[in-house]
C-alpha cells in the first residue's frame, strides 16, 4: 500500500514475505501456539520456545559451568555456582525486610555516594541482569566487603556473604560473569 501497488503486486509482496518466513519464535504459552495454527501458509513453521529470553539460557549454561568446575564449597544456602549464590543471597540483603536489611543497605549506598539502583532486583535471569550484577560487585568488590563487614547484624547471612564474597573461587566467578555481561553487551 505505501508503494501504491495494485492487488497482485501486494500479493506478490506478501508471498515473497511468507518465502522467507521460515521459524516462529514465542513462549510456551497455548495463545502464542493457536494463533501459529491460524495462520496457515501451507508450509512448515519451525516452533522456536524461549522462556524469558534467550541470554536466560546463556545465564543457566554459564552458572552450570561454572558450578562443575568449583574446588571449593561456600558458606552461602544455594545449589547454583559461588558467584550466582551470592547474588541470590546479596538480592536478598538489598530487598527483603525480615531476612534481610534493605533499610541499611539504602543508607550504606548514600553514605558511600552509589546510586540506590546500583544492585537491580534479581529474579531469575531477566536479560543479563545476574552478568551485570556480578560486574558490579567486582566494581565496588571493596565497597560491598566493608558493608559486609561493618553492617548491622542479619544473623548469619551477613558473615557468611562476606566469607563467599572473599572467597578466591567465588572472585574469579564474578569477574568471568561480569566479563561475559561486558562481551554480550
Amino acid at each position: 500500500y505505501f508503494h501504491k501497488l495494485d492487488q497482485d503486486g501486494c500479493q506478490q509482496t506478501r508471498k515473497s514475505i511468507i518465502k522467507n518466513i521460515a521459524n516462529t519464535l514465542t513462549d510456551r504459552c497455548a495463545a502464542n501456539g493457536a494463533a501459529i495454527r491460524l495462520v496457515v501458509w501451507k508450509k512448515h513453521l519451525t516452533e522456536l520456545y524461549c522462556h524469558l529470553h534467550p541470554l536466560d539460557s546463556i545465564a543457566s549454561a554459564c552458572r552450570t559451568a561454572l558450578k562443575q568446575l568449583e574446588d571449593s564449597h561456600g558458606s552461602l544456602f544455594g545449589k547454583d555456582c559461588l558467584a550466582a549464590n551470592i547474588v541470590y543471597q546479596m538480592n536478598k540483603m538489598r530487598y527483603k525486610d525480615g531476612k534481610g536489611d534493605p533499610r541499611g543497605f539504602v543508607s550504606f549506598l548514600d553514605k558511600k555516594k552509589l546510586p540506590r539502583g546500583i544492585l537491580p532486583r534479581y529474579r531469575g535471569n531477566r536479560l543479563h541482569v545476574l552478568f551485570l550484577i556480578c560486574g558490579r560487585f567486582i566494581e565496588h568488590h571493596a565497597t560491598f566487603c566493608e558493608f559486609l563487614r561493618d553492617g548491622t547484624s542479619c544473623g548469619g547471612l551477613r558473615s557468611s556473604l562476606l566469607k563467599d564474597f572473599m572467597n578466591e573461587t567465588a572472585l574469579i566467578e564474578l569477574q568471568v560473569l561480569g566479563l561475559i555481561g561486558k562481551v554480550l553487551t
